[in-house]
């Protein structure tokens, strides 16, 4: 597959908001452009994936491509490479020439003996490391057992109804979900913490009935124009930590 090619649909899939709308791309084949719709292009495999499974196999194309180009740094062809993997794994592979290959590796020290050196096992696990994937950690992982009764309580601190800006300032939950996944990847402040700055940042704006106060999304994380987050309530909690108490009137939002 053209790396071109691939590279394209990836970013058309990036950056299209209708997943289901046709995408075309020109490939050159011959010296000649020809324009593929994404029909005709799946239509070019041997199987029948999805249209969200073609996207999947086009980012890992992309991994592939510069795990060969990593394989052609270390002076060995993928053939060599895939002999060398099957040597690891005690895999028999579909070569014709496969003791030409075996006799190369060892010239390459990745062999000695028809076993693999040193060198030869450092080279796979490097390129293993290719398709290692950290796993997602579940809400519970990241946020504890308790999360959804503590999103509810951090919501409810906030004022019901709209703040001055006419913006709510009770986000739904599920988008405070999100953003405390953000916060808890990013901080390793407790529950505790966070309900109490949570409570020390609603009350000082309480008296000017909530004027230019931020909503429960936008306290735990916003970002600027450059795409810089930041968080509000990560700055509170430390107000928490240095042992500031949510009724101290020293710390009261000056509201002009």
């Amino acid at each position: 597959m053209d790396k071109q090619l691939v590279k394209y649909f990836v970013n058309e899939y990036k950056n299209n908001t209708n997943k289901e709308e046709t995408l075309r791309m020109k490939e050159t084949v011959g010296g000649h452009k020809t324009i593929y719709t994404m029909d005709e292009y799946l239509s070019k495999s041997l199987y029948i994936p999805t249209r969200s499974d073609i996207f999947v196999h086009f980012k890992k194309s992309i991994i592939m491509w510069e795990l060969f180009q990593q394989i052609l740094q270390e002076k060995m062809s993928p053939n060599q490479f895939l002999v060398l993997y099957g040597m690891k794994k005690s895999l028999s592979m579909p070569l014709d020439n496969v003791k030409q290959e075996v006799e190369i590796l060892h010239e390459l020290e990745m062999l000695k003996d028809n076993k693999l050196t040193v060198k030869g096992k450092r080279l796979i696990d490097k390129f293993e490391n290719y398709f290692v994937k950290a796993k997602k950690k579940t809400n519970i992982q990241l946020m504890g057992k308790k999360f959804a009764t503590k999103l509810n309580e951090y919501r409810e601190v906030f004022p019901a109804g709209k703040l001055p800006s006419g913006k709510p300032a009770r986000v739904n939950v599920r988008t405070l979900e999100n953003s405390f996944r953000w916060f808890f990847e990013t901080y390793d402040f407790s529950w505790d913490e966070i309900i109490g700055a949570t409570k020390m940042y609603v009350n000082s704006y309480e008296d000017n009935q909530f004027m230019y106060m931020k909503t429960s999304q936008y306290f735990i994380t916003k970002e600027d124009k450059n795409k810089v987050k930041s968080s509000d309530l990560a700055d509170y909690c430390d107000m928490i930590r240095d042992g500031v108490q949510p009724g101290d009137n020293h710390f009261k939002e000056k509201v002009v």
